[in-house]
């Protein structure tokens, strides 16, 4: 993008000139100041990239819990805590995990070694989620800190901001 879009991607301006020249036009209620401007530009697209990052990441934490439901999510820590107390002492009291395990016909040494795997199995799901949703965040970081430092213009660090799809699987994966 060079200064002519960025300017009237603003939608307040009246452009003259074009590339490095352009500037608004007299009375124009938005005025340059030494990449001001550009730097607007990229902050607000920064900031909506963000949002839209974490709106992905909210998305794909919803679909690692979509098959229970809210009342036993509620349970899990509870339940996590049991499992590793009894697994690591015999003799401690769980009385979710022994009323669990009643109903549904399992021994408690069974019921707690299913919910230590799924406990793991979440907690690298979610570090995973959480680390690529970093990552992600970090790129977005960078390039700004890079614009601010002077070591790109705005044109670079819009087009490399614009190339981050928060949709996109890819970003998402190792």
């Amino acid at each position: 993008m060079d200064r002519a879009e960025a300017l009237r991607a603003l939608g307040v301006v009246t452009v003259i000139g074009a590339g490095a020249d352009a500037r608004p036009a007299p009375g124009s209620p938005v005025q340059p100041s030494d990449g001001a401007i550009e730097a607007k530009i990229l902050d607000l697209t920064a900031a909506g990239l963000r949002e839209a990052i974490h709106d992905e990441g909210a998305r794909r934490a919803a679909g690692l819990l979509q098959h229970y439901a809210d009342h036993e999510q509620q349970t899990f820590e509870q339940q996590r805590r049991e499992a590793v107390e009894w697994y690591a002492d015999h003799t401690v009291q769980t009385p979710m995990l022994s009323r669990i395990a009643a109903r549904r016909g399992l021994s408690l040494d069974e019921l707690v070694s299913r919910v230590l795997a799924k406990a793991s199995a979440f907690a690298i799901a979610a570090g995973d989620l959480v680390g690529a949703q970093n990552a992600i965040e970090d790129r977005v970081v960078a390039i700004v800190a890079t614009f601010a430092a002077g070591t790109v213009d705005a044109a670079t660090a819009l087009a490399d901001l614009a190339a981050i799809d928060p949709a996109d699987p890819r970003a998402w994966s190792d």
